[in-house]
Formats: C-alpha cells, structure tokens, sequence
C-alpha cells in the first residue's frame, strides 16, 4: 500500500496529533526528516535528550537506540510474549526456541536389496541446518529510520 498526504501536510498540524513518546517510521533520511520537522523529532539512535518533554515525561534522558531492532508490542498480561509483561522500552535479546529435526534413515549391508534379513532401518534425531543459512534470524524486511517525538 502507498500512502500520499495531502499537500501542506507537513506544514499543519502533523505533530499536534501524535504525544511526546510517539515512535514512527520513515523513509527519509534524517536530515531531510529534520529539514520537513524541527527539533520536536530525533532519530531513535540512543542519543541524549536531557532536558526535553521526553525526558521530564518518562524520566529517560536517552531515547531508545532502534537500530537494527524490531519493535514488539507490549504483552499486557495476556502471556504471548513469553518473557511475561515487560516494562515499555525493555530490550529483548535474539533467541531461538529449542527444537530437534528427526530422520529416519534406511539403509542395506549388503548389494543384495531382496535380502530383508540385510536391511537396517535407524532413527536420527539432531539439529540440522537447511534452507536460509545466515548470521542471523529473522524476517523479511525493509530497511525503515524510527523518528521519536521528544518534544510537544
């Protein structure tokens, strides 16, 4: 889905409907973000806020470093995350949950196949590589800058 805006749509109103606090995603660069905003949006990368509405709000005097993350909503008790019901900006590091691959595995001791007495049959259970073979786990995905509101 492509979203246009309407013309003058940065120019009126665009940071009067979203809160200090409020994380969105762009396309652009982050000066030319800056160029279409003011110092009321910083790039999620960490950096130091001390002084802002961000940091009288939420008492962070640093914004969230989103680089290379994913964001995942918070669980509000309902027991799909299965860290539990962390606190709003809590890191989670990568993790794989635990599993095997089983293989059966026919094989005869001898060339003469008609012979069934010859034929052993094995059972392997073990962790195997296949498909996608990286540094990493993950989903597709686009390469996006996370902008944060710090300042009304």
């Amino acid at each position: 889905m492509i979203v246009t805006f309407p013309v003058g749509f940065y120019q009126t109103g665009f940071e009067d409907t979203y809160p200090v606090g409020s994380v969105i995603q762009s396309l652009l660069d982050e000066t030319t973000f800056q160029d279409k905003r003011n110092n009321k949006w910083v790039l999620c990368d960490g950096q130091d806020v001390t002084g802002s509405d961000y940091d009288t709000l939420t008492g962070n005097s640093t914004v969230p470093d989103l680089r290379g993350r994913f964001m995942r909503m918070k669980d509000h008790g309902v027991g799909k995350d299965s860290a539990g019901d962390r606190a709003i900006g809590n890191f989670q590091d990568q993790d794989i949950k635990s599993h095997t691959h089983s293989y059966t595995q026919t094989y005869h001791t001898n060339n003469d196949r008609d012979a069934g007495a010859n034929t052993k049959t094995e059972q392997y259970q073990t962790t195997l590589n296949t498909g996608y073979q990286g540094s990493e786990s993950r989903p597709k995905n686009i390469c996006v800058n996370f902008f944060i509101k710090v300042n009304d």
